[in-house]
């Protein structure tokens, strides 16, 4: 039982999320590094992009 909960957490840490700073045009330089981090740890990658008239965050980032 031990070890069923502990590969519960294992696979539960092979992902990361990044919560962005950014100022509604263009993500912080803090978070496009924190970004270059989470992706040499080898597991999959989220980024929430999160505030009010942010959407040019993401099309910017996008391309």
């Amino acid at each position: 039982p031990i070890f069923s909960f502990q590969s519960g957490l294992l696979q539960r840490f092979q992902s990361t999320l990044v919560v962005a700073e950014h100022n509604n045009e263009t993500l912080t330089p803090i978070t496009l590094n924190a970004i270059t981090a989470a992706t040499k740890l080898g597991s999959d990658v989220s980024c929430l992009v999160a505030g009010t008239n942010c959407a040019k965050v993401l099309s910017v980032q996008a391309h």
